[in-house]
């Protein structure tokens, strides 16, 4: 699947996410489609998705079953968080396990 220009593969089980840099989304099927329930960046993925502390949450956002996509790009630290905030904001919908970035003044 691609999306906002990222190669984000195929789908996969939440528990199979890769241990490497990268963005990944957890997702549900809604209504005949898919639905981004979280967008996140981490510098190891499988780690980052077992301690997220949305997990306990996707669950409850879920309409038909959960599953991730990652992407095939390891994303710098830069980029990474550029593009979830991009993936986020051009949803028609609110992305409901997502805390987006903050700067402290």
């Amino acid at each position: 699947m691609n999306m906002r220009n990222v190669d984000f593969g195929e789908p996969m089980d939440v528990n199979d996410i890769p241990a490497r840099p990268g963005v990944y989304m957890i997702c549900t099927e809604s209504s005949g489609g898919m639905r981004v329930i979280g967008v996140y960046w981490a510098k190891d993925m499988a780690k980052d998705s077992l301690s997220n502390p949305w997990r306990d949450q996707w669950k409850s956002h879920m309409d038909k079953g959960i599953f991730a996509y990652v992407s095939e790009e390891p994303y710098s630290e830069r980029d990474g968080p550029l593009i979830c905030g991009d993936i986020v904001t051009t949803r028609f919908y609110t992305v409901p396990c997502y805390d987006p970035p903050r700067e402290d003044w």
